[in-house]
């Protein structure tokens, strides 16, 4: 796999063209790829991607367009994006964070 970074932010695979989302999805990609092969913090992440004008929801946020490049990187199914949020629905639920098992569900 190979990413392009100047300019549009995209994905190749074989020579052809990878789907990695909108803008905004594409920009979490950027800033996962200023780090590749570590971890990045959730906040550091969010911090890249929005700046001061972060959503109120942003790890939420965060967390949907993970799960999306997920899928459009691995090429898998859509099932690992529906694994993924009902992982999330349920730990939220047993952290009592109703408003983001609300937002998933």
């Amino acid at each position: 796999m190979e990413f392009r970074l100047l300019g549009t932010v995209e994905a190749v695979r074989g020579g052809a063209p990878v789907a990695v989302g909108p803008a905004m999805q594409r920009g979490v990609l950027a800033a996962l790829l200023a780090d590749a092969g570590r971890v990045v913090r959730t906040g550091d992440l969010v911090e890249r991607v929005w700046g001061d004008a972060r959503p109120r929801r942003a790890a939420p946020t965060l967390y949907s367009y993970l799960s999306r490049l997920r899928v459009a990187l691995d090429g898998g199914p859509a099932l690992e994006a529906t694994s993924a949020r009902r992982s999330a629905l349920a730990l939220y639920e047993r952290q009592g964070r109703t408003r983001e098992a609300a937002a998933l569900k």
